[in-house]
């Protein structure tokens, strides 16, 4: 692939990256964003250049449950009508909620 090729599919990652951000980036400087995004790859790759002992990943401690029991739980249904309420919006059963995430 062409260096010319390579820093294109940058600024379109730079573009993608910053519609997701909802962020407003001035067409002179995503081609200079690209280029730092390249070197931060890069250095990210020396992962790939590591060594890890003969006997693979380290050993994980045990896991165990750090939740509390739910003692004091609420009767059902106790603070649904507050809830509904605050809903600005119901959608049949549902409450309906602003979109804010879009893959656009």
């Amino acid at each position: 692939m062409s260096e010319r090729a390579d820093t294109q599919a940058s600024i379109e990652t730079v573009e993608r990256l910053a519609a997701l951000a909802r962020i407003a980036i001035p067409a002179d400087r995503k081609e200079a964003l690209a280029t730092e995004f390249d070197s931060i790859r890069a250095y990210i790759a020396q992962l790939d250049e590591l060594t890890l002992p003969d006997g693979g990943a380290p050993a994980l401690p045990a896991l165990h449950n750090v939740f509390r029991e739910d003692t004091d739980a609420y009767a059902p249904g106790t603070w649904t009508e507050d809830i509904v309420q605050a809903f600005p919006d119901r959608a049949e059963n549902a409450l309906s909620v602003k979109k804010i995430i879009s893959h656009d």
